[in-house]
């Protein structure tokens, strides 16, 4: 868990999920350098097989071995860091990374990629996330919301911020806030999922190292909308 104190306010990272994704665009990669470095690190393989467009794909699923939760997932399309740490997502990404690099050389400045970040977190706040959202709807739209479908109960269950440009080469995310997934109500939890887009892998990898400061900054601002 991580916390962040600034200026009075306490925003604690309660849980942090990254899937990070390395695709190709134009070529194939060969797997053969991944799957050798990573067997010889001691990490667990299987195999899958998922249908594309293109026909069916095969997948070796590499999992780190201290945790066996934590995972990367290579394929002739690119690669995939699935972890829920913020060091082993790191670890795991600067070592695809060098991998990625070994195996390419020099056409891996050439190769057209998407970068593609999927990040769930859970933020603890002093204000409920029934407050947090209801302060980024103004009450009169929630009324003339209400009106158009004739309820009178009618209140904001989630809200999408955006920056950047939806397109490449530019870096776009998105930031959607909601109640925490789960049968038991946790009042003071909002559940983050950030979507990155962009095409630069250092852009990228700066992205993610950055991540907790963008957490609990989003968390700060949360904490003073009103």
């Amino acid at each position: 868990m991580f916390s962040g104190i600034h200026g009075g306010a306490l925003v604690q990272i309660e849980s942090l999920h990254i899937i990070y994704k390395n695709l190709l665009m134009t070529g194939q990669l060969d797997v053969s350098t991944f799957r050798t470095e990573l067997l010889n690190r001691g990490f667990k393989e299987r195999t899958r097989t998922i249908e594309t467009p293109e026909g069916p794909l095969l997948e070796y699923l590499l999992y780190e071995p201290t945790t066996m939760r934590d995972l990367v997932v290579v394929s002739v399309k690119g690669w995939v860091v699935d972890a829920r740490s913020y060091e082993s997502a790191l670890n795991l990404i600067g070592l695809c990374y060098d991998l990625y690099e070994r195996t390419l050389g020099e056409l891996a400045e050439e190769v057209v990629v998407q970068i593609v970040g999927i990040i769930q977190a859970t933020l603890i706040l002093r204000r409920s996330c029934k407050d947090v959202l209801s302060s980024l709807f103004s009450s009169t739209a929630l009324e003339l919301l209400g009106k158009s479908v004739g309820r009178t109960d009618v209140m904001p269950f989630g809200a999408t911020i955006a920056w950047g440009i939806p397109r490449p080469p530019h870096e776009f995310v998105t930031v959607s806030l909601a109640p925490p997934p789960g049968p038991i109500p946790r009042p003071n939890r909002v559940h983050v999922i950030i979507n990155y887009r962009g095409v630069n892998p250092d852009q990228g990898v700066v992205f993610v190292r950055n991540l907790p400061d963008l957490l609990r900054k989003l968390g700060e601002a949360l904490e003073k909308v009103r």
